[in-house]
């Protein structure tokens, strides 16, 4: 039960920041609001923002993987990078989009998550 409250709360919490900065993030590109929308897939999924989202696609998998994220948590972290992936390229930034990208397909892989697939709390975006 308590580790059902807290997941619940993580998710609303993520759902909240996610709703709040992913749109801006995509309009154009806005850094600030990419920078905060990858601070919330970092604490989403318990990891330090400036080492986790520099990993490459398989090192944060099995950082998940040992740290015993499930399919739920996973999930919204792999939308989230999919979707700060069109952010990076929609700014240009190629390189970042490009690993962005690589990590959401390596998530969504190891997670059995289809990146078509819209979690729940997160509608509104697309």
């Amino acid at each position: 039960m308590l580790h059902r409250n807290y997941l619940d709360e993580a998710i609303e919490n993520f759902t909240v920041e996610i709703n709040k900065h992913l749109p801006l993030a995509l309009q154009g590109g806005n850094q600030e609001e990419i920078d905060l929308t990858e601070q919330s897939v970092a604490r989403l999924l318990e990891l330090d923002p400036s080492y986790a989202l520099g990993l490459a696609p398989q090192s944060l998998v099995m950082m998940l993987q040992l740290n015993g994220v499930g399919y739920l948590l996973a999930s919204y972290a792999c939308y989230a990078l999919h979707k700060i992936s069109m952010a990076y390229a929609a700014k240009g930034d190629l390189g970042k989009a490009d690993l962005r990208e690589a990590q959401a397909l390596a998530l969504a892989e190891a997670f059995d998550y289809d990146l078509k697939d819209i979690p729940q709390g997160i509608e509104k975006i697309n």
